[in-house]
């Protein structure tokens, strides 16, 4: 049987690059272990949206199976909390590579900013939302052949504090009051109201560029 050959991927969006995580993050994360004896819901991947800060996310083949063949399906996610914004925990992950893709958004459609491609066996990790109603959408397509087993992924939500995240000149991230205090007293780039310095990835000083002290921003 003819089989396609294997060629380049390419995307302008960061392929299997999430937001830098810190402990912030880890406890966001650890708060659904935590809330209660209950028993949490399972969303398998399909175009229903679903509204939740609990929960397990799994591929179309649930827990003990795998997805199918020829899947193409978009699935939005909103948190049940107004202000609060969710975060995937991607705790298992398998598709075909190179020929079965994951793309995570940053927000409530496929019109959001990509937040990373992830095909084979990279795993998006920790994924948080940064978008103002604090969603996540997820688009699934998989090619006619070789079905892996999929992905698992806890869901929870975090309350973002005041203010917002400050990218600064060093590559380094800082809280800021607001837009004013990041870029006039801190000399940074602002992220937004309601960004948090746990799930942003500010950009590196240039090292390698004709001129040493110029940035990428």
């Amino acid at each position: 049987m003819f089989r396609k050959s294997i060629s380049c991927y390419c995307t302008s969006a960061r392929m299997g690059t999430v937001r830098t995580i810190s402990t912030a993050a880890i406890a966001a994360v650890a708060m659904l272990a935590f809330a209660g004896t209950a028993e949490a819901q399972t969303y398998l991947m399909d175009n229903t949206p679903e509204t939740t800060c609990t929960g397990t996310f799994f591929d179309s083949g649930g827990a003990a199976g795998a997805y199918t063949n020829s899947e193409a399906f978009i699935k939005t996610f909103t948190p049940d909390v107004v202000g609060d914004k969710l975060v995937f925990n991607f705790t298992t992950f398998t598709v075909e590579n190179n020929f079965d893709f994951l793309t995570i958004y940053d927000g409530n459609s496929t019109g959001a900013p990509v937040i990373g491609i992830f095909t084979g066996p990279t795993a998006p990790g920790i994924v948080a939302s940064s978008a103002v109603d604090g969603s996540l959408t997820f688009e699934f397509t998989s090619d006619t052949s070789v079905a892996q087993a999929g992905w698992e992924a806890t869901i929870s939500c975090f309350t973002p504090s005041a203010g917002g995240a400050c990218c600064l000149n060093n590559g380094t991230c800082a809280p800021a009051t607001d837009a004013s205090d990041c870029v006039d007293v801190q000399g940074g780039t602002y992220q937004g109201d309601g960004s948090d310095c746990a799930f942003v990835s500010c950009p590196q000083p240039c090292t390698t560029c004709n001129t040493p002290t110029a940035l990428p921003y």
